[in-house]
């Protein structure tokens, strides 16, 4: 299957141009921050702006942070670097390591000291100054691109340095970094300072359109109707990745795009959303994941204090929990209890385990009975309670 082109994306693709040609005509520095929740694009606005950068003649540096290797120092600015090294003869390598960029040269052939670099400043700080001078260097003749994807997930002391290099941008560099705000232990003051540097501009992907989302639809499934589109539209809340994601569901369910069909949109929670979804639990204290899981078996607008109650939370842990699960882009901030996405509900939902939901659903048929909400409601968690309940 062909790659799904990038739609709605004008915006941000004309910013980051504006800043590539200013880099190539006139040597001029900038910064640039693509932030969003996952699946928003991010990473393909980064690739468009390397191809962009190659097309200008410009030298291109990239690093993609792993939340598995935050522990390792200067691992994000290391992969910017290596690869200038790593294919440099021994004439150009001089050149790059000529004056202050000395510095790093220890850190670039694996003879730093972990232990200096993990808990010695200066050690830190001489590093920082070496990599920063190499990068000047190797913004000669032609100006650099620095692209870091998932920026929130870098290790401390490389977002501490391309903090400073942000806060006075005064070598040949563009800086264009992805990052998610809202993640559960990232660096958020060092990520602010990146957001707050003098000339960044912020790029926010919006969620797609009617008119893309028809022509994503159409380009899998073809002649959809109007309220199948509708449908997915609603169901991934016009978000890229999980649009794509549900379009693929429903070809190898071989789900005819029909305005029959529109009701099944909801019930196709592709396996990648569910890992996707699931990954972030993980990472989340075990009464946000409670939380969530108490909002999917109650559904949607579900107040705080019901779904704290089912799973025997106090309010004031479950608030602290609600608003954990709206910076992670889980749960819509605010009351009541609402997914972003329903296909996050639903992924939440089906990493239940089935004897786990139905005890769930039994105490939540008690808790809007005793609440006096209509029969029907409670009738509804009853049917999948366990037998006698």
């Amino acid at each position: 299957m062909a790659r799904t082109p990038l739609l709605e994306r004008e915006r941000e693709l004309a910013a980051l141009d504006a800043l590539l040609d200013a880099a190539a005509t006139a040597a001029e520095r900038g910064l640039a921050l693509v932030e969003g929740p996952a699946g928003a694009g991010k990473s393909r606005l980064l690739e468009a702006a390397r191809a962009a950068a190659r097309r200008r003649g410009l030298r291109v540096l990239s690093a993609h942070a792993v939340e598995l290797e935050r522990a390792f120092p200067f691992g994000v600015a290391r992969q910017l670097v290596e690869p200038l090294l790593a294919g440099a003869d021994a004439q150009e390598r001089a050149r790059l390591l000529a004056g202050p960029a000395g510095l790093a040269a220890s850190l670039l052939e694996g003879d730093a000291d972990a232990a200096a670099i993990a808990f010695g400043d200066d050690h830190r700080h001489a590093l920082a100054h070496g990599l920063r001078w190499l990068l000047a260097n190797a913004g000669q003749p032609r100006p650099c691109i620095a692209l870091v994807d998932d920026a929130h997930w870098a290790d401390e002391p490389s977002l501490a340095f391309l903090a400073a290099l942000a806060a006075r941008l005064d070598l040949p560099l563009v800086l264009v970094l992805a990052l998610r705000p809202g993640e559960p232990d990232a660096a958020e003051e060092l990520l602010d300072r990146l957001r707050g540097a003098p000339g960044a501009r912020l790029l926010r992907p919006a969620p797609l359109g009617p008119r893309a989302v028809s022509a994503l639809v159409a380009r899998r499934l073809p002649a959809p109707d109007p309220a199948f589109v509708a449908a997915c539209a609603t169901a991934t809340d016009g978000n890229p990745f999980l649009l794509t994601e549900l379009i693929e569901a429903a070809a190898a369910d071989a789900v005819a795009p029909t305005a029959a069909a529109a009701s099944q949109v909801r019930s196709l929670v592709p396996e990648t959303i569910l890992r996707a979804t699931l990954l972030r639990f993980r990472r989340l204290p075990p009464e946000a994941v409670a939380l969530a899981r108490a909002a999917a078996v109650l559904g949607e607008r579900a107040p705080l204090a019901r779904a704290a109650a089912l799973v025997e939370i106090d309010d004031a842990t479950a608030a602290e929990a609600a608003d954990r699960l709206a910076a992670t882009h889980v749960l819509a901030p605010g009351e009541p209890l609402r997914f972003v996405h329903p296909l996050v509900a639903g992924a939440v939902a089906a990493d239940l385990p089935a004897h786990a939901r139905a005890r769930l659903h039994a105490r939540a048929a008690e808790l809007l009975e005793a609440a006096g909400e209509a029969p029907a409601a409670v009738a509804a968690h009853l049917l999948q309670a366990p037998a006698g309940a």
